[in-house]
């Protein structure tokens, strides 16, 4: 081991080895542990070399270059050596920085596993999830995901208008709480995009519900389909889709004329009865006749049976009913409308029909009144009623 004093012009001097296999290495006498090395094609780095745990492990400082990284790489070296006296070890944030997972491992790994216990929309929450982050920051770690990359998306985002300013805003959310629960299981120790903004989109939040008109059009291009008895039923109940779709024949009660949605499917995880207005009864009555004895309900009760009301042609649930929903849609001349807007419609014809907003925050389960507002509208022809009013 060969040990001198470094300086600038015995670094110059120093040949690397004989082959490329291997290294020459000059070992400082002022900073002990700091050495240069060569290797076979002239490159001359120094580095730091210490023990921990009766390990050697070894620092890269940088390159040499004449005139002026001597020095530096000398005080680090020294710095160094202060943190191992001391009892620490200088990698010890790298390596733990290196076992900090991608975004990607921890989507596919940790996070699902966290959603499936927790969650029945894991899936959906998932898809959103890879389907919006994956590609920008799926092979970034956790910890180097910033407020800037998060901004940056945020403009790429609205610029292209992939998506509104409100579902930015929910998808950021959903980022966030990603970071947040790889804080509570201690992969990382703060959330880098705690402090992202959220854009000021409450006029953004949709409000879109069917006119009379419309309603009335709707209706009329309906047919005995499964898609068509589910279209009506959220129209009567203000039942979000999923809560409709894994509704069970033992959910209804024909006595009391009432369905129960079950704790483990509503959104809130409260449960909450809607009553049976004589067209959902109908409906449910009608449906009940026309699956009875059908090839999927044989499976089902062969196969021990889900009991689902609304199922697909294997008896299983139905994910969507979008595509059939669309094609109503265009058939009764209505733009612009998602499944959800028939809830939204609900919430305005009870309120408009004199229903008290405490019952219908039941009806809907809602927990408080500030989400009910959203789903409340008023027509142009009812703005219009009001202000006359006001003309003595």
């Amino acid at each position: 081991m060969s040990r001198i004093k470094l300086t600038d012009d015995r670094i110059a001097k120093a040949e690397g080895p004989d082959r490329p296999s291997r290294r020459t290495r000059l070992w400082d006498t002022e900073a002990k542990g700091l050495f240069l090395e060569t290797t076979f094609s002239g490159r001359k780095t120094f580095k730091y070399q210490y023990r921990y745990l009766n390990r050697s492990r070894c620092i890269v400082i940088g390159l040499w270059s004449r005139g002026g990284t001597l020095a530096p790489a000398r005080e680090r070296a020294i710095e160094l050596a202060g943190e191992v006296l001391a009892g620490g070890d200088p990698q010890g944030d790298k390596t733990k920085e290196a076992e900090v997972p991608t975004l990607n491992q921890f989507l596919d790994g940790e996070y699902k596993k966290h959603l499936m216990a927790d969650r029945k929309s894991a899936h959906e929450m998932l898809g959103r999830l890879n389907l919006h982050f994956r590609k920008p920051f799926g092979k970034k770690r956790l910890n180097q995901i910033t407020v800037r990359d998060v901004e940056s998306w945020k403009r790429n985002t609205l610029r292209d208008k992939k998506l509104s300013m409100h579902s930015i805003n929910l998808m950021t959310t959903m980022l966030k709480t990603v970071m947040n629960h790889a804080v509570r299981i201690d992969f990382i120790k703060v959330n880098p995009i705690a402090n992202v903004q959220k854009y000021k989109a409450d006029s953004n939040i949709r409000d879109r519900i069917l006119s009379v008109d419309e309603e009335k059009a709707l209706l009329g291009v309906l047919d005995d389909s499964t898609a068509s008895v589910m279209i009506q039923i959220l129209l009567n109940t203000g039942m979000r889709y999923a809560e409709l779709a894994t509704l069970r024949w033992q959910d209804i009660d024909w006595k009391t004329n009432e369905l129960t949605i079950r704790p483990e499917v509503a959104k809130n995880k409260c449960k909450r009865t809607i009553p049976l207005n004589n067209t959902v009864h109908r409906l449910l009555r009608d449906w009940k006749k026309q699956t009875q004895g059908t090839v999927v309900s044989i499976r089902k009760l062969r196969d021990g049976g889900n009991d689902l009301i609304f199922t697909n042609s294997v008896g299983k649930r139905l994910k969507t009913i979008r595509p059939a929903f669309m094609v109503y849609c265009a058939k009764a001349g209505i733009d612009g409308l998602v499944i959800h807007d028939l809830r939204r419609t609900a919430a305005t014809r009870m309120i408009k029909a004199g229903v008290d907003l405490a019952t219908i925050r039941d009806i809907l389960g809602h927990k408080d009144f500030n989400i009910l507002s959203r789903y409340l509208k008023s027509s142009s022809d009812e703005r219009a009623d009001a202000v006359s009013k006001l003309v003595k």
